[in-house]
């Protein structure tokens, strides 16, 4: 290959940054290259004299109305741009097969056991030769290197409504077998704007440090928290009536991690106080009470809103809960 067909295939390949544009950009070029091609060779018959006049106005070179690109002449335009991308990576493995001999050892393609089809096309050989010729059993060879393949994997990988890397190279290997793809195609994904943005990098707030009453070996129990979920249904012991709304009280022990589980009976007042003694009563008595921040109580449905107002907002209920558990040196 000459300097100048290297010039070409360069220029060609970095002109356009879009697959799709590129190959009907190249399939529009070999329709005036046979449209140009016909036009010869009628004017080629029509200066022999022993020759009657076979068409008029030849400097018409097409049709004014330009009709649509064909799928043959796609596929053509396809192929030609595997053909120009193969000439310039595996320039010594062509000539080798070319001239009957197998490529050289050194070669990446080696393994392949490669061949060159009628189209003169490079693909991946194997027991299969004497079938039926199809793109999934003799892939057409690639390289990673070229930009030829980054054009074709983000093709499909938009074509594919941005797939993931894996299903991406699956794809490809139906009809190419780029040599590095792997890393090509991990490459497209992470260059791919959307991709980034669908799945961008969550910052790790960092957590803060344990208070001492969590890291201090206690008695059980002996620092616990408390928090109400709910509510839930009871089923009455009295035929013909009604479920009973309910609430837990969840007791969680600070040094051991142990949790007791408390029915309540509603959200007032004596409720908790009394399932308060039955903590007591079974686990014995604790010397610090913790409950959360209520931020959970302030979100949630209108029916929690009383515990809320039990447990932070000063008032009567308030009071009691707080004289218990002083006379109980409760903290």
């Amino acid at each position: 290959m000459t300097t100048t067909q290297l010039s070409f295939c360069n220029w060609l390949f970095a002109r356009y940054s879009s697959y799709t544009k590129l190959r009907r950009v190249t399939a529009f070029c070999q329709r005036f290259l046979r449209a140009f091609r016909a036009r010869y060779l009628l004017r080629r018959l029509n200066t022999r004299k022993d020759t009657p006049l076979i068409v008029k106005n030849t400097h018409r070179l097409v049709s004014p109305i330009v009709s649509p690109l064909t799928t043959r002449e796609l596929e053509y335009a396809e192929l030609s741009l595997c053909y120009l991308a193969q000439a310039e990576i595996f320039a010594q493995e062509i000539s080798d097969l070319t001239a009957g001999e197998q490529v050289a050892k050194s070669s990446v393609l080696k393994w392949l056991n490669p061949f060159i089809d009628s189209d003169r096309i490079l693909r991946v050989g194997g027991r299969l030769r004497h079938a039926a010729s199809n793109d999934k059993r003799h892939p057409i060879v690639l390289s990673a290197e070229h930009p030829f393949s980054a054009l074709l994997a983000s093709h499909f990988h938009l074509k594919l409504l941005h797939a993931g890397p894996q299903f991406l190279l699956a794809t490809l290997r139906q009809k190419f077998l780029i040599l590095g793809g792997r890393n090509l195609v991990i490459s497209v994904f992470h260059h791919c704007h959307t991709c980034f943005r669908s799945k961008p990098t969550l910052v790790q707030q960092s957590t803060a440090d344990l208070p001492q009453s969590r890291v201090s070996p206690t008695r059980p129990f002996s620092v616990c928290g408390v928090d109400y979920c709910g509510p839930f249904f009871l089923k009455s012991v009295v035929r013909n009536r009604g479920p009973t709304k309910v609430y837990v009280a969840i007791f969680v022990c600070f040094s051991t991690k142990a949790v007791h589980i408390e029915l309540v009976s509603d959200l007032s007042t004596p409720a908790f106080l009394a399932a308060l003694r039955r903590l007591v009563a079974r686990r014995g008595k604790i010397s610090e009470l913790h409950s959360d921040n209520a931020t959970a109580f302030k979100g949630a449905s209108n029916a929690l809103n009383s515990v809320y107002r039990m447990l932070k907002v000063d008032g009567e209920d308030r009071k009691q809960i707080f004289n218990w558990c002083s006379e109980n040196e409760i903290t």
